[in-house]
């Protein structure tokens, strides 16, 4: 048990017992516990007004924290009450008990977690594309209103069929540092990524630079690299797939398919080109095909660093035409500056 958890807890009589106080809600009934969240503990309970199933989190003051925060509770609470997204977990209430314990009466959801989820092994690749992007999606509409969950990971998502919903949004209520909050919303985004893709890609696992801490960034930032990790991966099944396909027309759909993965390593630039353009080596692709990865990194990258709007990657090639392709200066200028920008401090 955490030691900032009470010693003693009992549900009775519709309410719950928490160390000899006993707590009621009106028109609720608490039926059982479930898996405790971050701060808290959860019940399964029965909305008697509305007559439907609910879930219901008290939240448990921490011993080591001595100050009064219940008006910084309610006042962050009351934000997560407002947050509407189909892969949120609404909360419908919230109040205080006794003067000492905030809680809220929650969308009770009938699932398993992802980490569950993933580990029956029936979720194709394309599946897990779409189960990011979906977190991804509730992910930036609550950066957006600066709200950061404060503790994501894979048991704190319950698939809902296919669905993900993220639930216990309540350690973000009790941050006591901005920035220590910051960088552990971006280092649990990492392993959730890590958890959702490396299983099926080891190796791409490596193509983030080996110098890059992507835990420093601002969640923001963390979210675009790691995104734009996924798409680095699709694209990189494209161009397998043209490798085993063998078909006539492998030029053109190969070089649209390089344009495409050098534009997505340049869409956050983290990653190890040279260790991309290793991996390219080792599927035997064609010399023509390796070249053309080089010179679209140098095309993009560039494009980017001046901020161009590009329509396609042959105006590029118009606009930059006799600027040698193996100087990959754009690409590390462009993620020096990038990452200046990105950077929580």
């Amino acid at each position: 048990m955490n030691e900032s958890q009470p010693r003693k807890i009992k549900i009775e009589n519709g309410g719950v017992t928490i160390d000899g106080l006993f707590l009621s809600i009106a028109n609720i009934e608490l039926r059982r516990t479930l898996p405790p969240g971050a701060n808290g503990i959860v019940f399964e309970a029965h909305d008697l007004l509305l007559d439907r199933r609910v879930a219901v989190k008290i939240w448990l003051p921490s011993e080591h924290d001595k100050r009064d925060r219940k008006k910084q509770a309610l006042a962050e609470a009351s934000k997560l009450a407002q947050l509407e997204h189909k892969n949120i977990a609404r909360i419908y209430m919230l109040g205080e008990l006794e003067g000492m314990y905030i809680y809220s009466i929650m969308e009770y959801l009938d699932g398993i977690t992802l980490r569950d989820f993933l580990k029956l092994d029936e979720s194709h690749r394309e599946q897990r594309f779409r189960i990011w992007d979906e977190i991804a999606d509730a992910l930036r509409y609550v950066h957006d209103k600066q709200i950061y969950h404060g503790d994501l990971h894979d048991r704190n998502i319950i698939m809902v069929g296919s669905t993900p919903k993220i639930i216990d949004f309540g350690t973000s209520i009790f941050a006591q540092d901005k920035i220590d909050a910051l960088n552990r919303e971006s280092r649990l985004l990492c392993e959730l990524a890590k958890n959702i893709f490396t299983g099926d890609h080891p190796s791409l696992d490596k193509i983030i630079d080996k110098d890059m801490d992507l835990s420093v960034l601002m969640p923001k930032a963390t979210l675009l690299a790691l995104s734009a990790w996924r798409n680095v991966i699709r694209a990189w099944n494209q161009i397998v797939a043209i490798k085993e396909e063998a078909s006539a027309d492998d030029g053109l759909r190969l070089r649209h398919e390089m344009s495409n993965l050098a534009w997505e390593l340049c869409e956050a630039p983290v990653f190890s080109i040279a260790y991309v353009a290793q991996l390219l080596s080792n599927l035997g692709l064609p010399t023509i095909g390796l070249h053309w990865f080089r010179e679209f990194i140098f095309l993009w990258s560039k494009s980017k660093l001046f901020e161009l709007t590009i329509p396609d990657d042959m105006t590029m090639r118009t606009l930059f035409s006799g600027i040698p392709t193996e100087d990959l200066t754009p690409y590390e200028t462009y993620m020096e500056k990038w990452l200046k920008s990105a950077k929580v401090i």
